[in-house]
């Protein structure tokens, strides 16, 4: 199996599959519904009569959850660590106001997030228990600092422009103010809607 380097198709046996379609977003997505085609196709299925367009996010990896005045609210909630978050910036399809923070596991180093959020992020905005180890591993890269998720969000509305994204992509353990990442994710789902609204 193949994917075409945007992401918009893949070769399976010598067969193209357009992915162009998907609602989902991200290279990965993308890869996931692929190997899940491959597959069916080994199974027997024909390419053809696969039907992906009902495809959606799982719920806290980059799922949608809002979206007006043409910022769209993504929640990967999931994304617990470093290398999560970096397929979150490699994933978002647009300009984003990037929300990092929580409760940082031991060795993180998100130093590693610079690059990525060089090329996806328009703001950064870290929050959370391990704010202050985040932003010195950030270094000079720009960034505001708050409390907490509520404060992030609050101030994500007021940055975000038309066209782009705000991105939960903590790099954190949800537990310095949630009960696990499904709760963070559900509390920021909550408050991206009321600020949508």
């Amino acid at each position: 199996m193949l994917l075409g380097e945007d992401g918009s198709f893949a070769m399976i046996e010598g067969e193209r599959l357009d992915l162009s379609g998907l609602k989902v977003m991200g290279r990965i997505n993308r890869w996931n519904a692929a190997v899940a085609a491959a597959l069916a196709r080994a199974l027997g299925a024909s390419l053809a009569a696969l039907d992906l367009s009902a495809l959606t996010a799982l719920p806290h990896r980059m799922q949608p959850v809002a979206e007006q005045g043409g910022v769209l609210w993504i929640n990967d909630s999931k994304a617990t660590n470093v290398d999560a978050a970096l397929v979150g910036l490699e994933s978002v399809d647009r300009p984003a106001v990037v929300i990092l923070g929580g409760q940082g596991k031991e060795g993180a180093d998100y130093g590693l997030l610079r690059p990525a959020l060089s090329r996806a992020a328009v703001e950064v905005i870290v929050c959370g228990g391990s704010a202050q180890e985040i932003s010195q591993g950030l270094g000079e890269h720009p960034h505001h600092v708050v409390s907490g998720l509520a404060d992030a969000v609050a101030l994500a509305r007021r940055l975000a422009r038309p066209g782009q994204a705000v991105l939960l992509t903590p790099a954190c353990a949800s537990f310095d103010e949630f009960n696990n990442f499904e709760h963070r994710g559900a509390v920021f789902a909550r408050l991206a809607q009321e600020a949508t609204t």
